[in-house]
C-alpha cells in the first residue's frame, strides 16, 4: 500500500485518480472508505476467499490485480 501511495504521490495524485471511486462502485458501497479498505472488502467478499478474512499476501496480489484492471480500463476509457 505504501509503495502504491508513494507512486501516486510522485505523479501528483494522477495514478490513483478515480481508483477509490471505481472500487466503491465495484463493491456497491463504501464511497467513504480509503482505497485499501475497499480492496480488503472486495477480496473478503469474493467466492475464492473461503476463510473470511484474506491474508496479507492475498491482499497484495488482489490489490495489484484490481489496480491493473483499473488502469487498463482507464487507458481504454472503459467504465
Amino acid at each position: 500500500m505504501a509503495f502504491v501511495n508513494g507512486c501516486d504521490a510522485i505523479r501528483d495524485g494522477d495514478l490513483l485518480s478515480g481508483f477509490r471511486e471505481w472500487l466503491a462502485e465495484r463493491l456497491g458501497r463504501g464511497a467513504n472508505l480509503v482505497w485499501w479498505e475497499l480492496v480488503r472488502q472486495i477480496s473478503a467478499a469474493e467466492p475464492r476467499n473461503e476463510c473470511g478474512e484474506p491474508e496479507d499476501s492475498v491482499l497484495v496480489d488482489r490489490m495489484f490485480e484490481l489496480l491493473d484492471e483499473f488502469l487498463t480500463r482507464r487507458a481504454s476509457n472503459t467504465p
